[in-house]
């Protein structure tokens, strides 16, 4: 999981603070130990964390945005499903044409 965090506050993880722009965090650590101006803003450990946070400070002093990514594979089984019963034909067709030849 990885943090950007554009504010003038830092994220609190396990009660240390931590300035830095960009921050990685291990998925073991759990939610309740990560925060910033003392809300949790990261998911549970229950869901998957593929997920990139944003923190934005808004245009009034107190008020931030947090902007979740979650990033996942790709659906490829109906491509190569299709993919292999388009060919499986092809093949099938020239076998059987070949049988009927001989």
């Amino acid at each position: 999981m990885k943090i950007y965090n554009y504010t003038d506050l830092p994220v609190v993880i396990r009660n240390i603070p931590i300035d830095d722009r960009e921050i990685y965090i291990p998925e073991s650590i759990e939610r309740w130990h990560v925060q910033h101006n003392g809300v949790d803003f990261i998911p549970s450990s229950d869901y998957e964390r593929n997920v990139v946070v944003t923190i934005h400070q808004r245009g009034q002093v107190g008020e931030y945005k947090y902007n979740t990514e979650t990033f996942e594979v790709p659906n490829v089984f109906p491509y190569v499903g299709l993919f292999v019963a388009f060919f499986g034909f092809m093949i099938i067709t020239r076998l059987i044409q070949k049988i009927k030849i001989r």
